[in-house]
């Protein structure tokens, strides 16, 4: 069976909003200006630079592990989630968690990263994307882990 898993933001707002939230609530970067959505090829090499960040010795228990980049989630998964309109997930982890009982024998488990949400939570600020789509990744590999919401550090959740 699999455990979907949602991503929250790692600023502080509690829900995802695809609305430009209060800025006045995230601290800015003033280098950091809007920029036109990036495209697919630099938003993936973004998730691969917080791939390469995880220590090697975690790399055995990753190979049954895939990673995938997605525009956003289609209704079908939004429904399923219970993802109200004004909210959107940054991601999601499908799979049995490292910790569950036969997990030796389970199929492949994936996350997936969604670009458009993530930017759209960022307000097209590149810095904050970069440690979005960071944050995003390592959250969804914890839940790989079997860390839960409660056991991840807050610039997780």
């Amino acid at each position: 069976m699999t455990t979907p898993r949602r991503t929250e933001p790692s600023f502080p707002d509690e829900a995802v909003e695809t609305e430009s939230s209060n800025p006045t609530e995230i601290v800015d970067d003033p280098d950091d200006s809007p920029t036109a959505p990036l495209s697919t090829d630099y938003f993936e090499q973004l998730v691969q630079e917080a791939l390469n960040d995880i220590p090697a010795e975690f790399e055995p228990y990753m190979a049954n592990l895939a990673i995938f980049v997605e525009d956003e989630p289609d209704a079908e998964l939004r429904e399923r989630m219970n993802i109200t309109d004004g909210h959107s997930l940054l991601g999601l982890y499908q799979g049995n968690p490292l910790t569950s009982i036969g997990h030796l024998h389970s199929l492949p488990e994936h996350i997936t990263i969604f670009q458009k949400p993530i930017e759209a939570y960022c307000q097209g600020k590149p810095n904050r994307i970069r440690r979005q789509v960071r944050a995003t990744v390592l959250h969804e590999i914890a839940h790989h882990f079997g860390i839960d919401h409660d056991e991840m550090p807050r610039w997780l959740k």
